[in-house]
């Protein structure tokens, strides 16, 4: 894990400005410092709220396929994409 002021390096905004032919500026320490916990908590809710669903339908598919002593096994994923945002699957 790097600080926040590795946005402040000098190779890597070098780095950057070369990989992506000058289109990309990265954002400053100080943005960075105001965004991330916003964005943890945002991900925290989502991974609540995900392991909510999660327990719900394990316990619905128990309670309509399973007889008493019997176990289910569910497995799941999630990641962004580009073209659907974010995805969940169950299997």
């Amino acid at each position: 894990m790097r600080p926040y002021s590795i946005v402040e390096d000098v190779g890597l905004k070098l780095f950057i400005t070369n990989l992506s032919n000058n289109h990309y500026e990265l954002p400053s320490r100080k943005l960075i410092t105001q965004l991330v916990p916003d964005l943890f908590m945002n991900v925290e809710k989502i991974v609540c709220y995900i392991g909510v669903m999660f327990r719900r339908i394990t316990y619905q598919v128990h309670e309509m396929f399973l007889t008493e002593g019997e176990d289910i096994w569910l497995t799941a994923d999630g990641w962004t994409s580009q073209v659907l945002h974010f995805v969940n699957f169950v299997t």
